[in-house]
């Protein structure tokens, strides 16, 4: 549950999520600040993603990047595994409550988002005391959050942006100067379900257009993979089997 929240944050950020707009934002500041993420802040960090041009730009590598660099086998597989904790480190430091220097104004955007992750937090936290106990908030929200939730994410991302990124260093790009690539996973429903909510499996298709609502993702990757600019960026595979050509560099 916890990560098609986090999938929500990033169709709100487009303003695809609902329509009107406000109801749109509405939505977004209240689903991020479930998850502890500031709305403003998010969507201008997603927004240089989608600006980036090259990996030492995007200011998403630190999640696929440090895998990458990895030797192929087990120590990327570890970093996989292990290398949670420093990028929960650069979530916060991106994403969370902004820091003092971003109220200049009090009609700051940053003072309204920070201030509802703060209430929002507050009040989980109280509401499972009083259900449950102190700790229900740490075991039954904070844990899953930094654990299942941020995994799919993480893992999902590395098999998007990570795969094309492979390619081009095969191929002879040096790194980081590597072209911020992705492609259109044609997977199984079970797969759609658990690693790709809201059409993401179409990743190539959401960065060519990113204005498309995610439920048309469908149709436009089809337009593209007919014609000779996307078909290759169209992969049938399952995101286990990706996965596993990722971390052990298998064909």
């Amino acid at each position: 549950m916890q990560y098609r929240i986090v999938m929500s944050v990033h169709e709100a950020s487009h303003r695809t999520l609902f329509f009107p707009i406000w109801i749109n934002e509405a939505v977004g500041i209240f689903h991020a600040s479930l998850v502890g993420i500031t709305f403003v802040r998010y969507r201008q960090q997603h927004q240089a993603h989608h600006q980036a041009k090259e990996v030492d730009n995007d200011p998403d590598a630190y999640i696929y990047e440090p895998i990458l660099r990895a030797p192929a086998g087990i120590r990327r597989v570890a970093i996989w595994l292990f290398g949670m904790v420093p990028e929960i480190v650069e979530k916060i430091r991106q994403k969370g409550v902004a820091p003092a220097t971003a109220f200049a104004s009090h009609k700051s955007p940053n003072r309204l988002h920070s201030f509802c992750v703060l209430v929002m937090q507050g009040g989980l936290f109280v509401a499972l005391w009083f259900l449950l106990g102190w700790w229900a908030y740490f075991a039954l929200w904070v844990a899953p959050l930094l654990t299942v939730a941020l995994m799919l994410n993480r893992t999902r991302v590395t098999i998007e942006h990570g795969l094309p990124q492979l390619e081009s260093i095969v191929a002879g790009g040096a790194y980081p100067q590597v072209r911020v690539d992705t492609i259109d996973i044609l997977t199984n429903p079970f797969d759609r379900f658990v690693f790709a909510p809201f059409a993401f499996n179409f990743h190539y298709t959401h960065h060519k257009i990113p204005s498309i609502p995610h439920y048309n993702n469908t149709r436009l990757s089809e337009f593209f993979g007919s014609s000779d600019e996307g078909g290759s960026h169209r992969i049938r595979a399952s995101y286990p089997a990706l996965l596993v050509q990722v971390l052990w560099g298998s064909k």
